[in-house]
Parts: structure tokens; sequence; C-alpha cells
């Protein structure tokens, strides 16, 4: 379904339960509420209404808070999702540091209630990851792609398509670090597993094309520099007198 016509569908959804509020039928503090404003808020990010998506998305967390807050202290799965869905709309907005605290905090609620080697809790890796690649920490970024890759690798299988999300973002990540050869080889290993109709042959095929393209532009600068280096020498060099044969 087009992102639009879902959009329609869940601000009706929405509209609905605010009527439902009204009327004493549903509190606002109810579960599936609390999944509308969450869905909601992630549908206007993709949108491009960050601030829509904000306001829906603090509101659905406020309350999940006050739904889960009293039985499991805050710690549960669908407050690690909201919070790391918070934390990539704070990264659009450039607001880093928040957006830092929110998937960090995402990741330890995740990482206790689901786990280290849960999918789950590699997708909230991957969303860490991203933050620090966006801060420039390429490094950083990397070591929470590779360990959430792994557990992709092993829990999902390599050709699944979350798996395969997750090897275009540690490609870009090696790309923007520096390494070449290693964004390189991830990409083309990755498109030798895949078929063709695979969801995300497309992009990983556009992604090879990219590095090689980076590859052949910086290769060709390199010897752009180098002639011109070589021209410099040539000109600087000094050119020795010419020694004159006198004849007697």
């Amino acid at each position: 379904m087009p992102l639009v016509a879902r959009l329609g569908k869940r601000d009706q959804l929405y509209n609905s339960q605010k009527n439902h509020w009204k009327c004493g039928w549903v509190g606002e503090n109810h579960a599936d509420t609390a999944e509308s404003l969450s869905t909601l808020g992630t549908l206007y990010r993709r949108l491009g209404d960050r601030e829509r998506g904000l306001y829906f998305s603090e509101r659905a967390l406020k309350v999940r808070q006050q739904i889960f807050g009293e039985a499991f202290g805050e710690r549960h799965p669908a407050m690690a999702g909201m919070l790391s869905n918070l934390g990539l709309i704070y990264r659009d907005m450039d607001n880093l540091p928040r957006s830092m605290e929110c998937v960090k905090q995402g990741l330890e609620i995740q990482r206790e209630i689901l786990g280290e080697k849960h999918p789950g809790t590699a997708r909230l890796m991957q969303n860490v990851g991203v933050t620090f690649a966006f801060q420039g920490d390429h490094t950083s970024a990397i070591g929470y792609e590779v360990q959430a890759l792994d557990i992709m690798r092993e829990q999902l299988g390599r050709t699944h398509p979350d798996t395969v999300s997750l090897i275009l973002s540690l490609s870009r990540s090696y790309g923007e670090s520096g390494n070449t050869p290693k964004a390189l080889s991830l990409a083309e290993e990755t498109i030798g597993q895949l078929p063709k109709d695979h969801p995300e042959y497309k992009a990983l095929f556009q992604r090879k094309i990219e590095v090689l393209s980076d590859v052949t532009g910086a290769g060709f600068r390199r010897q752009t520099q180098s002639r011109q280096a070589a021209r410099r020498k040539r000109r600087r060099s000094p050119v020795e007198p010419v020694r004159l044969l006198c004849l007697s």
C-alpha cells in the first residue's frame, strides 16, 4: 500500500480512537492508541514531516510509559522500539545528542528483555551504528553494524531482507571510513548470493556501482595529480647551459 494511503488510514484510525476517548469507551492510555500514535509518527517521518512525526512519537512514548511503567518498570520491548524510533526522528532533525541518547536507551532495554542474540536487538544495534555514522564516528558505526550483522546472519540467514539492508548500511560505513576495498567486497559477495528478484538486489547492485565509481574516480584523480606533479617538476628542473665548442 502506498505510504500516503497508509497514512490516511492511520489518521482515520486515530480520529476514531479520539472519539472513543470522548465517549469513554477506551481511555487515551490504551495499547492500541499507543500503537496508532507510534505508527503515525513513523509515517510522518518517512513523508518528511518531522515536526508531526516527533509530536506523535513523543505522545506514543508517554502513553506507553504510563501503560507499561507500572507493570514492567518501563523495561518492555515496545518501549525499546519506541525510543529507537524517536531517536531516528531526532537524528533527522539534526539533534544528534538526543538521538544517541534515545537509541542507546532503546538498545539497553532490548538487550535486557530479548537478549544479545535476538534479531530485534540487532536492529536497534544498527540504529545506534547509523547514528554514530551521522556523527562522523565511522569506526564506532562499523563496530555496531558488524556485531548486528553477525546476529542477523545467524538468526535470519544471509539473504533475509533485513540482513541485506544491514549489509548496505555497513558497506556505506566502510566507504565513508575510507575502506573502499571492504565496501566493494561486501557488496559483491552479497550480490552473488541473491536471486535477481530479491527485494534488495537492485539497491545492492547500485551500491556496487557507486563504490566502483568512487574507486575509478579516485584512481583517475591520482593519475591526474601524478601527471600534473611530473609536469611541474620538469618546469622547475634547472636547464643545463649549452656548452659551446671552440674550434681552433
